[in-house]
């Protein structure tokens, strides 16, 4: 598979505590041709528009939806649409300290509403945990400019499918919403030498991928596999 993302957020202070986040964000997962009743690609394109509330220096909460396309782009109509959307709170405990907690919806999903929990842990100014899905991981940094770390993410989604070349035997796959999933044990680097830019690289292993038609009650599962990853965050 050939995975790709790219998300762009503008943040405008638009009140005293209130900041309005507007952008686009776009994914495609490619898994190329294949005769096995899976998709060839996952892909999204979505509007992001939202909002941050910082109601004390403790406690704040985010309310953002992405409503965009959400299928394999083989054909594209109104039952690829979808309005992914969160509402989510922090409260910093302490200093060191973040909580996190909320609610996921999408329309595309077997499950409509999922919960959103977390936390972050900072123990030093070199060691710190964070347990906010999807990345898990645990942080060093050795120095000013570097840091390595340690854990799982996941990678997961809902899209619409079409299928419309696949045999009449699957044909109950056709127009099937399906729910991709996948778990990456990784260990990654980031570089923050450059102004206002960070520099990442991941490698692991992708296991447990599953496309679940839900609806349709078929699943299919890949093995596993290797995978590298370099991106930029500015």
């Amino acid at each position: 598979a050939v995975y790709g993302s790219v998300e762009y957020v503008q943040q405008q202070p638009v009140a005293l505590g209130i900041l309005l986040r507007t952008g686009l964000s776009w994914n495609r997962i490619d898994f190329g041709g294949t005769e096995a009743p899976i998709p060839g690609c996952l892909q999204s394109a979505a509007a992001i528009i939202g909002a941050d509330f910082l109601l004390s220096e403790k406690f704040g909460f985010r309310i953002e939806a992405r409503p965009g396309v959400y299928s394999d782009f083989e054909q594209i109509g109104w039952d690829d649409v979808d309005a992914r959307a969160i509402i989510a709170a922090e409260y910093r405990y302490t200093p060191n300290i973040r909580l996190i907690g909320g609610v996921r919806f999408t329309g595309m999903g077997e499950y409509p509403l999922l919960p959103i929990a977390g936390a972050s842990f900072r123990f030093t100014e070199k060691f710190s945990l964070d347990l906010i899905y999807p990345d898990l991981k645990f942080e060093y940094r050795p120095s000013e400019h570097w840091e390595w770390n340690l854990g799982i993410s996941f990678i997961s989604g809902s899209y619409r499918t079409h299928l419309s070349g696949i045999r009449d035997d699957d044909a109950e796959l056709r127009d099937a919403m399906v729910n991709y999933f996948e778990s990456r044990p990784t260990v990654g680097v980031v570089y923050r030498g450059f102004k206002d830019m960070d520099v990442f690289a991941n490698a692991g292993v992708a296991m447990g991928r599953k496309f679940d038609c839900f609806r349709a009650g078929h699943e299919a599962i890949i093995g596993g596999a290797p995978f590298f990853e370099v991106g930029l965050r500015a």
